[in-house]
């Protein structure tokens, strides 16, 4: 394969931040997902376990942390390579980067999340809202939560894959790598096993600290416990990028369709068999052990990701190039939300949360009661940013944060950033 870019990356990106539109309906909007008791009574029955992991690996973005490592791995090897750049420069490039994404996290929990205004019970909520998603709910119920700061988000687990992984290749990628692939996949290895691995001990240990520092108002302590420890922490799903990392390696390294294909087969085999002894022999009453289940169930939703992306690479990167020139077109709306997932990832709630009020004001609330009403609401919301995303395509996504993240990267970096490579919605990918 030449190093061209992969159109099965932005497809399963697109189809990623799709599913998220729908799916945090679902859980945002539906009065079932209110309390556990309502929870229980809705998904009761022998389907309630399938229905629960669905919605779990939908929601858990893990996609996003193996695309992240495919898509930085891939763009550095790329880039060293064709002698565009030095693996020092980068490296740097990466954290810069990666940087960004972090800080952008906080921008979206501050002001953008998904949320409640109002906890269980009336307690805390446990996915307070942002200030102006939680305006448009319910302006006098709104406030700040220190939980926005300390537990981390998506866009911050993103941000330090991206670190983490530049770190790494910035020094594997150095004399002599195209002769050390089968090392650096090894060490690639290595690294997603321990952080995959470590997971169930830092939750079992580190969590107390995280409660502690809580309790006590060091926030800025639990921030840094809770990167590693909490629900979109480091360990397990740094794991994930390494995995990614050790295929964007291949992918732009021309390997072998067979040893690439071999390769990709016994991994997701491997974890998949893991993931469900690991589910089978451990205790879900004891806390360590509810910890390994956590943990193996990753490892699942891991092997199950590998599978969908040997698929979309067979269909659209190795098909030959009148079938590629063809689906491209077809996928293009596809492509499109994956080109924009930044964007829409974060301005989604409030849009969401608008639409919601608009539709409330018609027909009142009572729709929220009903799943399938509110699952026709989230493709709703969906039809909308697909229209919204195809108008704004006429002037290059002008104003976006991927337009504006290429122009900060290019100020400061004098490099310019795929992110904003919008020509090739209507080009063709191959180089």
């Amino acid at each position: 394969m030449t190093n061209k870019r992969l159109l099965s990356i932005d497809i399963l990106r697109g189809l990623g931040i799709m599913v998220i539109l729908v799916i945090h309906r679902i859980h945002y909007h539906w009065s079932g997902m209110q309390s556990t008791e309502t929870l229980k009574t809705h998904f009761s029955g022998p389907w309630m376990p399938f229905i629960v992991f669905v919605i779990a690996l939908l929601t858990m973005a893990g996609i996003f942390y193996f695309m992240t490592g495919i898509v930085n791995a891939y763009s550095m090897y790329s880039r060293v390579a064709k002698g565009k750049s030095s693996s020092t420069k980068i490296m740097m490039f990466g954290l810069a980067g990666g940087i960004w994404i972090f800080l952008m996290n906080y921008v979206q929990r501050f002001f953008f999340m998904n949320g409640f205004v109002a906890g269980e019970n009336g307690e805390v909520p446990k996915y307070p809202v942002g200030l102006l998603t939680g305006c448009i709910q319910d302006s006098a119920n709104v406030t700040f939560r220190w939980s926005q700061l300390t537990e981390p988000g998506t866009l911050s687990l993103i941000g330090l894959v991206v670190i983490f992984v530049s770190l790494v290749l910035g020094i594997l990628l150095r004399d002599n790598y195209q002769e050390k692939i089968n090392k650096i996949h090894l060490i690639l290895l290595i690294l997603a096993i321990l952080s995959i691995g470590l997971s169930p001990f830092s939750k079992f240990y580190l969590r107390p600290i995280f409660d502690i520092y809580m309790e006590e108002g060091h926030y800025f302590k639990a921030l840094g416990i809770g990167l590693i420890c909490r629900e979109f922490g480091l360990s397990p799903y740094l794991g994930y990028g390494f995995i990614g990392a050790a295929l964007g390696i291949s992918l732009a390294h021309g390997e072998d369709r067979k040893t690439l294909h071999r390769k990709g087969l016994y991994s997701a085999i491997g974890l998949l068999i893991s993931g469900a002894i690991m589910i089978l022999i451990f205790d879900k009453t004891d806390d360590f052990e509810r910890g390994a289940i956590g943990t193996g169930i990753c490892m699942i939703e891991l092997g199950l990701f590998i599978f969908i992306l040997k698929i979309l690479l067979k269909v659209f990167d190795y098909a030959n190039e009148q079938k590629i020139g063809v689906r491209q077109q077809k996928s293009r709306g596809m492509r499109r939300f994956g080109m924009l997932a930044l964007t829409v990832f974060i301005f989604e709630p409030v849009v969401a949360e608008i639409l919601k009020k608009t539709i409330d004001s018609i027909v009142g609330t009572n729709w929220n009661n009903h799943l399938p009403l509110v699952l026709l609401f989230g493709f709703f919301c969906l039809l909308f940013w697909h229209l919204l995303l195809k108008q704004w395509e006429k002037v290059n996504f002008a104003g976006s944060l991927e337009w504006f993240t290429g122009r900060i990267m290019l100020k400061l970096i004098k490099k310019k950033t795929g992110k904003t490579s919008f020509n090739e919605l209507r080009t063709p990918y191959l180089s």
